[in-house]
């Protein structure tokens, strides 16, 4: 009997040890899958999160070339500006050969943010250039007016215009040359 309690004693625990091992066997599988579920569910955070960081950065280079672009256009224009009012600067006031205004094109700078010193002073550039065209338009029609006017008084009273300030040449030394304008006193000049 003692051999068959040692057998039963032997079997039985054979059969612990197996349920000891499936018990770990199914709790390994428990933790493999519930580590299996954890990753896929931040492997899925982080591309959802990869993704929206990926959309934010191709949305703010976007928004980088665009205001690179307003910028270059608001140097552009205010360039252009500058040249115009050099250009009005230092021309000389030329008659209109025509009494029809001469129509400029207005540039309208468009004003995003106030707070932006380019652009104000670009804005103010161009209102400068284009106060300036005006004037040199309005002041050469109006001499235009005035040479018409002082024309047909000159036909009226029947005398002819007077040319005045005529240039004679004299004596040359080889060194300068002197030329007397009649007109005044001290109008001497040399060339």
């Amino acid at each position: 009997m003692r051999k068959a309690d040692e057998a039963k004693a032997q079997c039985l625990l054979q059969v612990e040890r197996q349920l000891q091992a499936s018990e770990a066997q199914a709790r390994q599988a428990e933790l493999r899958k519930t580590h299996e579920v954890d990753a896929a569910r931040i492997r899925a955070e982080y591309e959802a999160e990869l993704k929206q960081l990926q959309d934010k950065c191709e949305r703010e280079q976007a928004e980088s070339a665009q205001a690179v672009k307003e910028k270059e256009e608001k140097i552009r224009r205010f360039q252009v500006a500058q040249d115009q009012l050099h250009h009005l600067a230092h021309s000389p006031s030329q008659p209109v050969t025509s009494p029809v205004p001469v129509e400029t094109p207005k540039i309208t700078p468009q004003v995003r943010d106030a707070s932006d010193p380019l652009t104000a002073q670009v804005a103010q550039l161009v209102q400068i250039v284009q106060q300036l065209q005006s004037n040199q338009t309005h002041i050469a029609s109006t001499e235009m007016v005035h040479r018409t006017d002082k024309s047909q008084k000159i036909a009226q009273d029947g005398r002819t215009p007077v040319k005045s300030r005529s240039t004679t040449p004299t004596k040359t030394d080889g060194r300068k040359k002197r030329a007397v304008k009649s007109g005044g006193k001290g109008d001497d000049c040399y060339d």
